[in-house]
Formats: structure tokens, C-alpha cells, sequence
């Protein structure tokens, strides 16, 4: 896991940008008490998570900082 992201849209957001640098992603919703959609990890595979996370970390940086949406 390289990443846990509030909602579904903000993981599939992270999953979109790892995907055009060439990672093979995958999206698992966090088993929350009570209903509703909660957060989302995001997971590569092992091997590949330090340089995953370092790039997602330069992404998030670049949206957070001019995104509040995210």
C-alpha cells in the first residue's frame, strides 16, 4: 500500500497518475464500521512501492497545493 486516500474518486485519481508512469495499481476500499463509502488504499506491488510512493508524494504535492478538492 502506497497510499490511503479519503474517497473513491481521489484513489482512482492516484491509481490514473501511478498508471501513466507504468505501475500496476490496484484499488481496495477500506473495511469501515457503519455504511457508506470511506477511504481507499491504494497498492502496487512491493517491489515497486518505494518509487511508487515517491511519486505519488511529488503528484498529491502539486494537486494539494493548488486543489482543494482533492
Amino acid at each position: 500500500m502506497v497510499h490511503v486516500a479519503p474517497h473513491r474518486s481521489a484513489a482512482e485519481a492516484a491509481r490514473e497518475a501511478l498508471m501513466r508512469e507504468g505501475f500496476y495499481v490496484l484499488l481496495r476500499p477500506v473495511q469501515a464500521q457503519g455504511a457508506g463509502p470511506g477511504p481507499v488504499e491504494v497498492l502496487v506491488p512491493k517491489s515497486e512501492a518505494p518509487e511508487a510512493t515517491r511519486i505519488l508524494q511529488a503528484v498529491l504535492g502539486r494537486i494539494y497545493a493548488c486543489d482543494d478538492a482533492w
